[in-house]
């Protein structure tokens, strides 16, 4: 009987040890289950995670590409911008380089005058034919510099001796060299060096360099061309110890639309241009080298032989002679003219400021006979002279190197010293916002130039 009861007992508790079991083996099941549901829930959290983050990514490199396009935009549109302003910048200067020419043809003057000697007619031709030689080189150079735009400027090379050449264009330029004392020589250890280039174009290049070197070096310097030959090519260098370049305007010699610090000069602008285009005509290379107030060197490559040129690039070689260009005074004017005898010593004084010679002498020439006057070619110069002999009346023109004449006429109307002296602003350019600059700058007369000479 006792048997019997631990028995039942022992069934007893084996049916709750039964359900226990079957209790947890339930909760193991949901366990796992939770667990598993768990884990497919992590895994396709971690897959949107990653699917957020791939798409983010996608999201900033769009981003940053559209900043991207938005900056490339933003600096063609500044280029644009600027290059309109340079190009408009560069038509008012070639109204301003046109017009000054023709204001100094003296017709007028000649056919007003009831009598005239001849050395005044001799004079007055001599200028008119010379602003006409400038006018023909100025159209000639914007027409050449048109061809080559358009693809139809065409070489016309030759064989022919370049030593030859260089000597010749070099001695042409001597008589103005020692007239302002500057040393001016050709330096070569070739006697005789053929080379294949068209003897027309080629002038024209070293012509404007060597023009521009005598522009912007002073008297006493020296300007070489030097002729050397390498492996490869032939080198034509042209230096002076001149001005000099700034970083800026020696990166940007060659481009057109650009003047620097300088006054834009239309002759010089044009040169350039065409120099750098009728060199790479040649299959050459033309560099600049130069440091401020030390000087500048260009340096043309020109390759050797005739393999680098095409069949209609090449011309039977005929020796012509070779068309003297006419070489243009632009040095700077200091001049102190004594006035008639009928004007006191007590006269006016007027104190002129033109960076153009002829049109300087023209002025000076015509105001001498009734004031006394005194020109400059620079705003500096011309402030020391103002300084010195406190003028009764100053006339300046308004593009000038380095400083131009709207800070001269501040720079004068802000000295206690000289802002009691009148001053005219003499300029080609009548658009109204420079009338209204110059107007602020403190000038007294804004004077447009006439298509008639000044009198």
């Amino acid at each position: 009987m006792h048997q019997q009861q631990d028995i039942e007992k022992l069934n007893q508790k084996i049916g709750q040890l039964n359900d226990t079991y079957a209790s947890q083996k339930n909760a193991l099941y949901v366990i796992i289950s939770c667990l598993v549901l768990a884990v497919l829930l992590g895994i396709w959290a971690l897959y949107l995670v990653r699917a957020k983050q791939a798409t983010n990514r996608q999201l900033e490199l769009r981003n940053q590409q559209v900043h991207e396009q938005k900056d490339k935009i933003e600096e063609v549109s500044n280029k644009a911008r600027q290059a309109t302003e340079e190009k408009l910048c560069f038509y008012s200067y070639i109204s301003h380089e046109f017009r000054t020419p023709l204001s100094l043809t003296p017709v007028e003057d000649l056919l007003n005058q009831k009598s005239i000697s001849q050395k005044e007619l001799k004079s007055g031709l001599l200028y008119i034919q010379k602003n006409a030689y400038r006018l023909l080189r100025l159209v000639d150079q914007m027409l050449d510099l048109r061809k080559t735009d358009a693809g139809k400027q065409i070489l016309q090379a030759s064989e022919q001796d370049i030593v030859q050449f260089l000597r010749e264009i070099v001695t042409d330029f001597q008589q103005k060299a020692q007239k302002i004392k500057i040393d001016l020589q050709f330096i070569t250890s070739a006697t005789r060096l053929p080379i294949w280039f068209d003897a027309e174009k080629l002038d024209k290049v070293v012509f404007n360099l060597l023009s521009n070197a005598f522009k912007y070096t002073p008297k006493g310097g020296y300007i070489h061309v030097v002729l050397q030959e390498t492996a490869e090519n032939v080198q034509v260098i042209i230096k002076d110890n001149g001005e000099g370049m700034s970083e800026t305007e020696k990166e940007r010699a060659f481009d057109l639309y650009f003047s620097g610090q300088k006054k834009y000069s239309l002759g010089t602008g044009l040169g350039l241009a065409l120099s750098r285009e009728f060199v790479q005509l040649h299959h050459g290379e033309i560099e600049v080298a130069s440091i401020k107030n030390e000087g500048t060197a260009f340096t043309i490559s020109l390759p050797k032989g005739e393999a680098h040129l095409m069949v209609d690039e090449k011309t039977v070689s005929e020796k012509t002679e070779r068309p003297v260009q006419p070489f243009f005074d632009e040095t700077e004017v200091v001049s102190t003219t004594t006035p008639d005898s009928e004007v006191s010593v007590e006269s006016a004084s007027v104190l002129l400021i033109e960076d153009n010679t002829d049109l300087s002498f023209y002025i000076v020439d015509k105001l001498s006979k009734t004031v006394s006057i005194k020109a400059f070619s620079t705003a500096e110069r011309g402030w020391e002279g103002i300084l010195s002999m406190i003028p009764d009346l100053i006339i300046c023109d308004v593009m000038l190197p380095g400083m131009d004449g709207f800070e001269l006429t501040q720079r004068v109307k802000e000295d206690f010293r000289t802002s009691h002296i009148p001053v005219i602003l003499l300029t080609a350019k009548s658009q109204t916002d420079a009338q209204i600059e110059g107007v602020k700058a403190g000038a007294d007369v804004y004077l447009r130039s006439p298509s008639t000479p000044y009198t």
